[in-house]
């Protein structure tokens, strides 16, 4: 009963995140390099270094991935700019030493 309960909660905080998520500027463009993930918005532009990242998580054609635990940017791997891949999206992530325990890696 216990394990169905945060199941529940869980499958809660995913959809509170994410309602907050669209009220929440979109950036108009992304670039991905070894470094990290550069997010370009209207009014500037923010960084995030493959390892300062909280949690990376791939749900079907989603990668959600958590600067915090209270934010992810959500990115649609079927959607990426040309002549970016989904394999070359998950090979930057791997590549990337995220042995600093801050970072989770689940699929």
């Amino acid at each position: 009963m216990m394990v169905g309960l945060g199941l529940l909660h869980q499958l809660w905080e995913y959809r509170r995140a994410f309602r907050e998520q669209q009220a929440r500027p979109q950036p108009e463009s992304l670039e991905f390099s070894e470094a990290g993930l550069r997010l370009h918005y209207p009014l500037g532009t923010v960084f995030h270094a493959w390892d300062s990242l909280y949690r990376v998580r791939e749900i079907g054609d989603w990668l959600l991935l958590y600067p915090d635990m209270e934010f992810c940017y959500s990115l649609n791997l079927q959607r990426l700019p040309e002549p970016l891949t989904a394999a070359d999206v998950r090979a930057l992530i791997q590549w990337s030493d995220m042995r600093t325990g801050k970072a989770i890696f689940a699929v």
